[in-house]
């Protein structure tokens, strides 16, 4: 039986939104959960490009000969550059997984939506 066809039967739809009920709340909370990580994750790249690089050139400006300011400029923006890369996986990941919890949530909707109808095609 297709799944995208109408279910006749009130007990099986509502089998069926109960099922779609649980992948929807699963759904979230993988969501929650990589939004948990994205956020755990941000805070240390940060740190280190835009606090740990500076503060090392401070630190030892008095002894960086003139090339030593190109190679630290030129390691600041390679960082910086890998954070940007690296950020952007990780949104791509929470935002996958935003998308996958919205599908399931409108699956459900709809399935509960279908469940009330045929139960009430049923009643009349």
């Amino acid at each position: 039986m297709p799944e995208n066809d109408i279910i006749a039967d009130p007990a099986s739809s509502k089998h069926q939104a109960s099922v779609l009920k649980l992948e929807a709340e699963a759904a979230h909370e993988e969501w929650q959960a990589a939004i948990r990580r994205y956020d755990r994750r941000s805070w240390p790249k940060l740190a280190v490009v835009f606090f740990l690089a500076p503060t090392f050139v401070v630190i030892f400006r008095l002894q960086l000969e003139a090339w030593g300011y190109y190679l630290a400029g030129t390691l600041f923006a390679v960082s910086a550059l890998l954070m940007v890369v690296l950020d952007k996986a990780a949104m791509a990941e929470r935002d996958r997984a935003s998308r996958k919890a919205e599908a399931a949530r409108h699956a459900y909707a709809e399935a509960l939506s279908r469940a009330e109808a045929t139960g009430q095609a049923s009643h009349t």
